[in-house]
């Protein structure tokens, strides 16, 4: 959540001198299925499907709206997390999938709706309006005590050691991964 907040401030703020910006609500997505246990995680986190919220920023439309850490997704936009299809051996890649689907619902519409509920508790239906932000997403890999970024996403890793900063120099760190984004820095790398 840190690492989210931190990057809603910078893509919210700074969405005026931004090249490309879209609406973006400050949610990120978990699939249960991508872990070993998923059945044991599920039940830790009283889940009876594989989607969750992993992360919200603070102060976004998905914060504001009340969605919890772990509430269990149950729609996007009508489609039902149970009608998809199993995840498989790259997991990652239904996530991918779900991302890119919320992306294009807020460039279409500047809406999307999600349907979604707290420890079993009985569903409820939010609309939330995006909010213009520079075109970037945030994430913490585990494992890694790297800091990069590829051009659309920036990763800081859950070993970095910009976590044992205080959080103004995290932001800066994060800044500085999102400037290799805004300026186009991953694609001039591969071309040159």
């Amino acid at each position: 959540e840190l690492v989210q907040s931190i990057g809603w401030k910078l893509v919210t703020g700074n969405a005026p001198f931004c090249p490309q910006t879209r609406p973006a609500i400050g949610l990120l997505l978990q699939d249960v299925a991508a872990f070993s246990s998923a059945d044991d995680v599920r039940q830790a986190m009283n889940l009876s499907g594989d989607i969750a919220v992993q992360a919200r920023a603070a102060g976004s439309p998905v914060d504001q709206a009340g969605l919890p850490i772990f509430a269990e997704v149950l729609s996007i936009d009508g489609q039902q997390m149970r009608d998809l299809p199993p995840a498989g051996k790259e997991a990652w890649q239904r996530l991918v999938g779900l991302h890119r689907q919320l992306d294009q619902a807020l460039a279409a519409k500047g809406q999307v709706e999600i349907t979604w509920r707290s420890a079993q508790s009985a569903p409820i239906t939010s609309t939330l309006t995006g909010k213009p932000a520079c075109a970037s997403s945030f994430e913490v890999i585990a494992g890694s005590r790297r800091a990069s970024a590829n051009g659309a996403r920036v990763a800081i890793g859950s070993d970095f050691a910009g976590f044992a900063y205080p959080e103004p120099l995290l932001a800066a760190a994060v800044a500085h991964e999102l400037a290799h984004n805004l300026l186009g820095h991953p694609a001039w790398l591969d071309e040159n």
